[in-house]
């Protein structure tokens, strides 16, 4: 199971980092869900959709896992995601104008995997601290 975790792991951030749509679908399973503090998202095409506009909120940003498990068919991860916000971005709460600023996400997760391919993903981060970093407040 470690070797294809390992696969997973690297699919999953070459993925990210990728900005490339296809290839997010591509990581996660057709019935896919994906939760985290800016949104629930069902399905690998409503997993992309998200990912194209993260993107188009930070062009520029990088996700790391400098640290991660495994066990059984779960992932346990240490997430950190950067960059810089230039382009506005829709949250369960409203839409984040667009601040110019530079951000660092840390936090952690989990990636559940059947067949090769994530079938649920949990993050988790200080939504207070990211918003801070933008400027803004909850």
């Amino acid at each position: 199971m470690l070797d294809e975790a390992t696969d997973v792991m690297e699919r999953y951030l070459a993925a990210w980092n990728s900005h490339d749509g296809q290839l997010i679908a591509s990581v996660y399973h057709l019935d896919a869900q994906r939760k985290s503090p800016l949104g629930t998202h069902r399905g690998s095409d409503e997993i992309r959709v998200y990912a194209e506009r993260f993107w188009h909120f930070a062009p520029d940003s990088h996700r790391f896992a400098p640290h991660w498990a495994a066990q059984g068919n779960v992932i346990y991860f240490e997430l950190l995601y950067e960059g810089i916000q230039s382009g506005p971005l829709s949250t369960p709460r409203g839409e984040l104008e667009v601040s110019g600023q530079h951000f660092r996400m840390e936090g952690g997760g989990t990636l559940e995997i059947r067949d090769g391919r994530i079938v649920a993903e949990r993050v988790y981060f200080d939504t207070a601290e990211f918003l801070r970093q933008l400027g803004l407040s909850l």
